[in-house]
Order: C-alpha cells, then structure tokens, then sequence
C-alpha cells in the first residue's frame, strides 16, 4: 500500500468538472496503467431463477435486464504510475458522479432510497 501522500481520490461534480478532466489529462504522462469502472444505481428487478438450470444463468439475467433500465450514476477512473524499478509511484483516483433526476428517473429514486 503507498503512503496517504501518493494516493488521492477526487469526487467529481458539475463545479469541478473542467478541472478534474485537466488533471486527468496532466496525470496521462505518468500514468503506466488505467483502470475504469462504471456503477449504476443497483438491482431493481425480481430475479426469475425458477426459468434457468445453473445459478450463473440466473444472475446473469437478472444484472443484464437490470441495466437496460437504468443509467450509470458513476464512472470511475484510475490512474497508477511505475518508476523506473517497477515500483509504484502513486494512484490517482477520480470519480465522475452523472447528473440524473431524481424525480424523473423513478427507478433511480428507488435506488437511492434503499
């Protein structure tokens, strides 16, 4: 794990939007891997096992017929950097939190109430 000092973490919004995607930018030349996430607003759906023979069929029914009724709520990027011995030298972190509303998007107001 690297000291508190080579790690940060950046919650992104609207008002710090424009900042943040520079710092990205700057933070591509001493990057050596990216990874992305993307989170959606969770399970909203009844699962339907009693239609499939194996678990994994189930669950891959239940997220995939999930996500065609909800939009992502959050990307996530991270930015690790290598020295020249291969060792770490920071993790930079930022997530891009989307706008939605809540009032309109009733399956999100479900997500965000449970």
């Amino acid at each position: 794990m690297l000291p508190p000092g080579l790690q940060t973490n950046t919650e992104v919004w609207d008002a710090n939007l424009e900042s943040a995607i520079e710092d990205m930018r700057n933070a591509l030349e001493i990057t050596s891997f990216i990874a992305f996430d993307v989170e959606f607003p969770g399970t909203l759906l009844k699962k339907r096992q009693f239609l499939f023979n194996h678990p994994q069929e189930a669950e891959w029914d239940y997220i995939n017929n999930t996500l065609k009724h909800t939009q992502p709520i959050q990307f996530g990027f991270a930015f690790y950097g290598l020295n020249n011995e291969g060792q770490a030298q920071h993790i930079n972190t930022w997530q891009v939190n989307s706008r939605f509303d809540e009032k309109k998007k009733s399956q999100i107001q479900r997500a965000s109430n449970f």
